[in-house]
């Protein structure tokens, strides 16, 4: 799984997708060197808020629904967006908001369909409708990753 991780993070660039700089491999080990994020889960951040008002979770939601655009442009499902792979930055309120983790990601193209059931309980979407439709809705470029 770390393998295809590193497969789609050294094809990706975007500003709300965290960034892999260097990779370094031991017999037994693989080493990943990130951008370092300071600024914590979205998810602690709910927490701690309490509530957003609609424009504030607007600030917060368009980027990452930016960045999504962009990995489906690029042939990739994240398969497991939520709050605690959603990561800040900095502590600032002004914080870019970058999306990580892509240990359950995907790259597709136009004919292949994805055929694994994946993502975290609770927070997965869409399982009444089908893999298949998912499958099909990620490659037309809709928001299922954004729930």
């Amino acid at each position: 799984m770390i393998k295809s991780e590193i497969d789609i993070l050294t094809k990706v660039q975007h500003p709300n997708v965290i960034s892999l700089y260097r990779m370094f491999e031991s017999e037994q080990k693989i080493f990943l060197v990130m951008q370092l994020v300071t600024g914590g889960e979205l998810f602690d951040r709910i927490l701690a808020r309490g509530h957003y008002t609609e424009a504030d979770a607007a600030r917060i939601v368009h980027p990452i629904l930016s960045a999504v655009e962009y990995l489906h442009e690029m042939g990739i499902a994240h398969r497991d967006l939520k709050p605690e792979n959603l990561l800040f930055s900095d502590r600032s309120e002004n914080a870019r908001i970058m999306i990580s983790d892509f240990g359950l990601s995907k790259i597709f193209d136009d004919v292949e369909m994805m055929k694994t059931a994946c993502g975290t309980p609770g927070y997965v979407g869409g399982l009444d409708s089908g893999i298949r439709a998912r499958a099909r809705a990620a490659a037309s470029g809709a928001g299922w990753d954004a729930g």
